[in-house]
């Protein structure tokens, strides 16, 4: 049944169904049976679309879970592992895009989304725009708004407008000074030849923590 035909022959008993599925999707994950996984959580989003976390979850055991179990099954040949692994991101891309259209005001969303771009197929372009959709929505955590401009960094052809972006978090606090903000604009700033006066003055990461070592060394006399 379609999904409004559904949330009607269900009525008041939707949440108890949706119960009852989660619990039958735990148990067909724990037995890898990826198949009544999707299945239940397709159900489960059709009876409380509004739910962002099933959503998530459903999501999470697609790109997560499954595909990470079909790159470890050596009972298949390599190339359909390979094949396999990635029809299950795929899935999970695609339960969150529709998790993001069913709740337009939730940034959550777009956060996994960002998310699994970058950690699976080091789509920093498409990170970007996920991070970017999740910022234009309330309640989004602080830190998005430097991962925007980290994975905009990254982003082919987006370097001027990510050293911009970056460089106004970066003067707008030091609460924006974090190690990777600081190595991210450095980065930027020798790509795009950025005159040596306008650059930012913090060392680089690593060397800042070599520096901070050998003090804390010659303050309890270690040599």
């Amino acid at each position: 049944m379609g999904q409004s035909a559904t949330l009607a022959a269900l009525g008041g008993l939707r949440s108890l169904v949706s119960i009852y599925l989660t619990l039958h999707a735990h148990e067909a994950w724990q037995m890898t049976d990826w198949e009544t996984v999707e299945h239940d959580y397709r159900m489960i989003t059709t009876m409380e679309p509004r739910d962002v976390d099933n959503w998530i979850r459903g999501g999470w055991h697609m790109w997560a879970n499954a595909s990470a179990n079909m790159e470890m099954n050596e009972s298949l040949p390599v190339e359909l592992r390979k094949k396999l692994q990635h029809e299950y991101i795929d899935k999970g891309i695609e339960i969150l895009r529709q998790g993001a259209s069913n709740n337009p005001d939730s940034s959550k969303p777009w956060i996994e989304l960002g998310y699994v771009l970058r950690l699976k197929y080091a789509d920093y372009c498409g990170a970007a725009e996920a991070y970017k959709e999740a910022l234009a929505r309330p309640g989004t955590p602080g830190m998005i708004t430097r991962f925007y401009g980290y994975m905009l960094a990254k982003c082919p052809g987006h370097e001027q407008d990510a050293y911009d972006y970056l460089r106004n978090l970066y003067d707008s606090g030091k609460k924006h000074h974090k190690d990777t903000m600081i190595t991210s604009l450095k980065d930027l700033e020798i790509k795009l030849a950025i005159p040596l006066i306008k650059r930012i003055p913090n060392p680089l990461p690593e060397t800042l923590r070599r520096e901070r070592a050998e003090r804390l060394r010659n303050k309890i006399g270690i040599k």
